[in-house]
């Protein structure tokens, strides 16, 4: 198990544009502010948050599965993967990450165990 540099999608980074265009910036700050709880670098000791945070596997406590549904019609609009380390969390969104399936890959070898999103 070796490094793995993550990388925002470029779908993520054009909604992001797009959404900051719409909202006079404010947007695009939001997003790129919930993407700093985003895996930037992978490897056999943990994990590199985009905010520079780092986290030990071996303080790993949950791995929880999120559904986002939309509250008018019920369905699922996306999913993520929590890893809590204690009281700290790191985010997985693998649509909006470039290296998505990567990452998911390398969980499932870091942790043992199969993972998935909500």
């Amino acid at each position: 198990m070796g490094k793995l540099e993550v990388s925002l999608s470029g779908s993520y980074k054009f909604v992001m544009c797009l959404v900051g265009l719409c909202t006079f910036g404010l947007g695009a700050v939001v997003m790129w502010l919930s993407a700093r709880s985003w895996p930037r670098v992978l490897d056999a000791e943990g994990i590199t948050l985009r905010s520079g945070r780092r986290m030990a596997w071996d303080d790993l406590t949950d791995v929880r599965k999120v559904t986002v549904v939309d509250p008018n019609r019920g369905r699922r609009v996306t999913g993520r993967l929590d890893l809590v380390f204690g009281r700290k969390k790191a985010r997985v969104v693998p649509q909006s990450l470039r290296q998505g399936p990567e990452v998911m890959a390398f969980l499932t070898d870091a942790l043992g165990q199969q993972v998935s999103t909500g």
